[in-house]
């Protein structure tokens, strides 16, 4: 049976136009809302959805339009904005050229892009394929809760893709105030605001997590992760040799084994973390186990925009009020520092970066940001590595107990 949407989701994309931004928050459902207004433009185009690398290698977006679409599934191409950046060996073309072959009389592609700020600069390799791709004449429909996250001069990109400035030196002739610093020019201001004001709400349609009163108010998330190959190799020869190729060490005991594999999945996570990061600007609270997991963290999110605080053995920040009017604020904490005794009504978004041993450790630190003060819907993201361990400590603690190395031993990892 084809999945149904949500009324609040029905009017909402009742309001947009064609081609648009759907800025909605995270949870609202923007991959079903976009492939329902697509749907519905009946344009006769084929669909190209441009996601993040780490979305694609998931596979989550072909099993939601298989979802959507059931039997009645057309064609659809999947590709990352990665690959819309290489150029083919052999030709030394891009390899998005293929898709803009209608200026020749070729085929027509519709464009879903998925976490859109990536294309908020028009001078950017993935931004010049999409613009090239829509220019063959189909439609864009971009996806981001967080569309504009440095103010208007992310909206250049944007402003090229609907066609109101021609490019990024237009953009700045018309709209932004620059003077020298040092010898570099540097945009200290915006001319025509209302007129920027007005082209936004033209495109970009904002739907916040309120809005969806049919949602729940707590709501759980779970992130399937793929492991590239060369990280899959790594966790199935520790898993076989039990020795660390890194480091050369034996690992001679379950726990030691078992915290040396987990800790090999890092790199996999961070994609899914920056994906999540990204796409809010609500407070976050992130979860993790192991040092090298905050120093992971905490290196993915320098360059992030966002204000990082810290809640561990070594580190205790000064953490805002349960009331605070904030927005973009991270909290990178420790399961045995955080999860127990914190009221962090502040956020609403809570990623369990690896998931912790303990029941207690996990339905505690739930209610750190869902209790009594909490005035917005919260999600929680469990992310969970494929095949490996994580789908053993998942289940347990679904079945509400504890995970401990005989019950892995015990069970198969395949998930």
């Amino acid at each position: 049976m084809r999945k149904q949407l949500y009324n609040y989701q029905q009017q909402y994309i009742s309001r947009l136009p064609k081609s648009c931004i759907m800025a909605a928050d995270l949870g609202t459902g923007k991959t079903i809302m976009s492939l329902c207004h697509w749907e519905r433009q009946n344009t006769g185009h084929k669909l190209l959805i441009v996601a993040p690398a780490s979305k694609i290698r998931t596979g989550d977006w072909e099993q939601e339009c298989k979802d959507y679409f059931g039997l009645a599934m057309p064609e659809v191409t999947f590709i990352s904005y990665e690959s819309l950046r290489l150029m083919d060996k052999e030709t030394r073309r891009p390899r998005h050229w293929k898709f803009t072959g209608a200026r020749n009389g070729g085929v027509v592609y519709d464009v879903i892009a998925d976490e859109c700020h990536a294309l908020k600069n028009p001078q950017s390799k993935q931004s010049k394929a999409v613009y090239e791709i829509v220019q063959s004449g189909g439609i864009f429909i971009g996806l981001s809760g967080t569309p504009m996250p440095n103010g208007w001069i992310d909206f250049a990109g944007y402003s090229k893709l609907f066609g109101f400035v021609k490019g990024i030196t237009e953009f700045k002739n018309k709209y932004c105030r620059i003077q020298d610093y040092k010898g570099f020019p540097e945009i200290i201001g915006y001319n025509r605001v209302p007129e920027l004001e007005e082209q936004l709400k033209r495109v970009a349609f904002k739907l916040s997590r309120e809005q969806a009163d049919e949602l729940p108010s707590r709501k759980m998330i779970g992130v399937n992760i793929h492991l590239t190959p060369k990280d899959a190799k790594l966790y199935t020869e520790l898993k076989i040799t039990r020795i660390d190729p890194r480091t050369k060490e034996i690992l001679e005991t379950a726990p030691r084994l078992l915290s040396v594999m987990r800790q090999s999945t890092v790199n996999g996570r961070l994609d899914n973390l920056l994906s999540v990061v990204n796409d809010t600007s609500d407070n976050i609270v992130i979860f993790y186990n192991y040092i090298s997991e905050r120093k992971a963290i905490l290196k993915a999110l320098e360059k992030s925009g966002k204000q990082i605080l810290r809640y561990d053995g070594e580190v205790h920040n000064i953490l805002p009020r349960a009331n605070a009017e904030l927005k973009n604020t991270v909290l990178v904490a420790h399961y045995k520092s955080a999860s127990t005794g914190l009221n962090l009504q502040w956020a609403n978004v809570t990623i369990y970066f690896s998931p912790t041993y303990s029941y207690q450790e996990f339905e505690q630190s739930i209610g750190r940001t869902h209790r009594n003060g909490q005035t917005k819907k919260c999600l929680y993201y469990l992310f969970n590595v494929k095949s490996t361990v994580d789908k053993n400590i998942w289940d347990c603690l679904r079945d509400k107990r504890d995970f401990n190395e005989k019950l892995w031993k015990d069970e198969d990892e395949n998930n």
